[in-house]
């Protein structure tokens, strides 16, 4: 007994599986006894060998002849089910092979694979057999396997683990010629004994595999892949310009632990934040470096601002503001050069403090102090006023107090400016360290989602190849299930070697 399907080859209903799977005439009882009935099952579960006859598995024909042997009780075609169901040899619900597999994907194999099989084992002599393995709620394991043509064999053993139950059907079956087996999916197929079986060529064994619904996962584990990829990317970024924002300025130091080229990052660096809700974790890191950097900033213009003060108020010693600031020589002497009309100032007394020397008036002294107040050197007033220091010394006493406290408060000003500038300072380096290590660990795990996705991408990739390989050669079919276009689809194959017809639409 056989079905066929639209096209291809004819699959069996496992030979006799269609009349095992008859349901039982009525619900009379039984012709044989209970003591009968436990001696059947006794013999059923055992080698056919052992009771005299010549076969190594059980046949319907075979388990009719011995009833009729033993207890004269000639039972007919259908009547044989329903003992084995009686029997617990054989399940209530009807079982028919390729149970399980996808109907289309059944079909593309038989439309395929199946004739390639079918041509392989007839020039190398075997016999193509359709085995299936039946575990039962009474412990019994009933193993199965059929011609396209021909009965159906099956042996059932009880209380038997199926990783020594199929190998030694697998033997059995290997008496009477070369096996092929026709199998779907079971665990048992990785076993070690099996794979020893396979490793001695006492069968050969075909899966039917599950490839498609292999693809649909895997296509399924690479979108989660390339999602999860692109939500990490995007994090990056974001993070990267949100502490670019919030004050972390070192582009290099930015790109090193972003794992970016420079060009990169500066690109990254032109756009703005896309998901603000994926920054939420380190919304307090941000937030606290946002904060310093702000008084950072305001204590550096502070400071910037007392150096001006201290220029304009006289206190012209670059080296001393500079020490005072915490500021390189270079910096004070900008501030000081965006104050030409300070020079200005000073020039313009020391020209009149020479004019007046030099036409010997008298007195010269608060001339002499505006000088130093405008920020000349004691040395120079001295040289140009034609004064002596003790002149002056007095002089600054008597007109010049006021100016003296005012340098004096604001380089303290300046001092405390300086301060704030290096604790600030401390403390932005110190959220930057961590801003960089989390920047770092973003990256990092960025890349990990990257590789993941092209991982899972090659996967998918052999997957679909494999479909291919395997008989499935619908591209639409493959697109349909895994929901992939058909450019990808033919990508993948391209990539693994194979060159499929190009489908019009």
């Amino acid at each position: 007994m056989c079905r066929r399907g639209a096209a291809g080859p004819a699959l069996p209903w496992a030979g006799d599986m269609e009349t095992l799977n008859r349901e039982a005439l009525s619900d009379r009882p039984h012709v044989l006894s209970a003591t009968q009935m436990s001696e059947i099952s006794s013999v059923l579960t055992g080698d056919p060998r052992e009771y005299g006859i010549a076969c190594a598995l059980w046949t319907l024909a075979v388990v009719r002849d011995l009833i009729a042997a033993r207890y004269g009780v000639r039972l007919d075609r259908y009547g044989i089910p329903g003992l084995l169901r009686l029997l617990g040899l054989w399940p209530a619900n009807p079982r028919h092979w390729g149970a399980g597999i996808d109907p289309e994907v059944l079909a593309q194999w038989r439309r395929h694979r199946y004739s390639e099989l079918r041509r392989q084992a007839h020039d190398a002599g075997g016999t193509l057999w359709f085995a299936d393995i039946i575990p039962l709620p009474s412990g019994v394991t009933v193993v199965t396997a059929s011609t396209p043509m021909g009965p159906s064999v099956f042996a059932a053993y009880r209380d038997t683990p199926v990783t020594d139950a199929f190998p030694d059907f697998c033997r059995r079956l290997a008496d009477s010629g070369s096996p092929w087996l026709m199998m779907t999916p079971h665990p048992v197929l990785s076993a070690r004994p099996v794979a020893r079986l396979r490793a001695e060529g006492t069968v050969r064994m075909h899966i039917v595999p599950r490839t498609l619904d292999a693809a649909v996962s895997a296509a399924e584990r690479w979108r989660a892949a390339r999602r999860t990829a692109l939500r990490t990317k995007h994090t990056r970024a974001d993070l990267l310009r949100a502490l670019h924002a919030a004050g972390a300025r070192e582009v290099t130091t930015l790109c090193r632990a972003a794992g970016l080229a420079r060009v990169t990052a500066d690109e990254v660096l032109r756009g703005a934040v896309l998901h603000p809700e994926t920054l939420d974790p380190w919304r307090t890191l941000l937030d606290e470096l946002t904060a310093v950097t702000r008084r950072l900033d305001e204590a550096a213009d502070e400071r910037e601002r007392l150096v001006a003060a201290c220029w304009k108020a006289g206190v012209s010693s670059v080296g001393l503001l500079s020490r005072t600031g915490g500021l390189p020589r270079a910096r004070v002497e900008r501030v000081a050069s965006a104050l030409p009309e300070v020079a200005a100032e000073r020039e313009r007394l020391l020209a009149r403090l020479a004019l007046a020397a030099e036409r010997g008036e008298q007195p010269r002294d608060e001339l002499a102090v505006a000088c130093w107040s405008a920020g000349v050197s004691t040395s120079v007033v001295v040289h140009t006023g034609r004064l002596g220091k003790p002149r002056l010394a007095r002089a600054v006493k008597t007109y010049g107090e006021g100016v003296a406290r005012e340098r004096e408060r604001l380089l303290a000003a300046l001092g405390e400016a300086a301060t704030a500038v290096r604790q600030s300072t401390l403390v932005r380096d110190r959220l930057l360290r961590r801003a960089h290590a989390v920047l770092a660990r973003v990256a990092a795990r960025a890349e990990a989602c990257q590789r993941a996705e092209e991982r899972a991408r090659e996967r998918r990739n052999e997957l679909i190849a494999h479909c291919w390989r395997a008989g499935i050669r619908t591209i639409s079919l493959i697109e349909r299930r895994t929901h992939l276009h058909q450019s990808v689809t033919y990508g993948a194959l391209r990539a693994s070697g194979i060159d499929p017809p190009m489908l019009r639409r």
